[in-house]
């Protein structure tokens, strides 16, 4: 029987300084879990790009801004399980240079 408990993933964070053109992961091996809601909130003073696969263009988020990813909340159709799957290679790089600042990840799984 599920027990429909929320649990979080460590915080992620990247140093904005260490931005190179090539995706690099933020969690090594990929997302240790799969997630209903995914959060990257870009504290740095410069635009980046994320990824879901290591190697395609996925978000573009904003110096100082927040993308949230509410997984569940977008199922089709809404009975349905919808979840970022674990081990995906969640990754950034930047969209233009380098920058200050750090960028965490925070998402949340259903555990079992």
């Amino acid at each position: 029987m599920p027990i429909n408990r929320i649990e979080a993933i460590t915080l992620g964070t990247f140093d904005s300084a260490n931005l190179t053109a090539n995706f690099q992961p933020i969690y090594a091996g990929g997302l240790p879990h799969s997630l209903a809601y995914l959060r990257i909130i870009n504290k740095s003073n410069v635009d980046i790009i994320i990824s879901y696969d290591g190697i395609t263009n996925n978000d573009y988020i904003v110096a100082g801004d927040t993308l949230t990813l509410p997984a569940q909340l977008i199922s089709q159709p809404k009975s349905q399980v919808a979840q970022l799957p674990a081990g995906s290679l969640l990754s950034i790089k930047q969209a233009t240079a380098a920058g200050v600042g750090i960028i965490y990840v925070s998402g949340y799984y259903t555990a079992f």
